[in-house]
């Protein structure tokens, strides 16, 4: 499973079982892995087997209840990740976890409350750092949205194609700008309209290129 090779994985914990149907760590890891396989019912069953044979495990729980939020099972998720939480408080994945189940059912208040209570336990969480600048964006709380919002490290993939340095805000005269999608064709319509702005300030040259759909 930590070298990436879930096949074999799958087949090491299916006979781990068979040798040793109480062994609850193994339902729970081999749940995980049908899960990522998009085995959910499967998934489902080896979790609660894991649970019935250790219920006292929060990472089950946890895990179980991202499987129930795929879903849209949505009060099920949330009684998995609560009695993960029980179990351990200072989980902040479970806490992050909640969070966006909250924000998902339009329950922004406590959907915020629990991404900082995951950030309190864990400052350096990304999951739940971009998570509360998505929220914070929706509500037009920009400064600090668009703090969190970095969390999220996309340049990194960016920064392996491109061969060229990141614009921090510095000024712009007689440099050039390569402006990239990065999101989605939404975020793309929204913020191309600032394109003629940064030329405005003394941009080299420009280059536009278009796809068809």
């Amino acid at each position: 499973m930590s070298a990436g090779d879930t096949h074999a994985a799958i087949q090491c914990y299916e006979r781990a079982i068979a040798l040793a149907p109480d062994f609850a760590e193994a339902h729970a890891n081999l749940g995980m892995l049908l899960d990522q396989e998009g085995r959910s019912a499967e998934a489902e069953r080896h979790y609660r087997r894991s649970i019935s044979l250790n219920p006292g495990y929060g990472e089950t729980f946890m895990n179980l209840g991202v499987l129930l939020f795929g879903q849209k099972r949505f009060q099920e998720a949330e009684a998995a990740y609560r009695r993960a939480l029980e179990l351990t408080p200072g989980n902040a994945a479970a806490w992050s976890n909640l969070g966006a189940l909250k924000a998902y059912t339009k329950q922004e208040q406590e959907a915020e409350q629990c991404y900082r209570r995951a950030l309190t336990i864990n400052p350096d969480d990304r999951k739940a750092s971009f998570n509360l600048g998505c929220l914070l964006l929706r509500q037009g709380r920009y400064e600090e949205g668009w703090q969190c919002f970095e969390a999220r490290d996309w340049y990194a993939r960016l920064e392996k194609m491109i061969p060229c340095p990141r614009w921090h805000g510095e000024p712009l005269s007689g440099r050039a700008l390569l402006i990239g999608l990065e999101a989605g064709h939404g975020d793309m319509i929204q913020f191309c309209r600032y394109a003629g702005i940064l030329k405005a300030q003394g941009l080299q040259g420009s280059r536009s290129s278009a796809t068809r759909p």
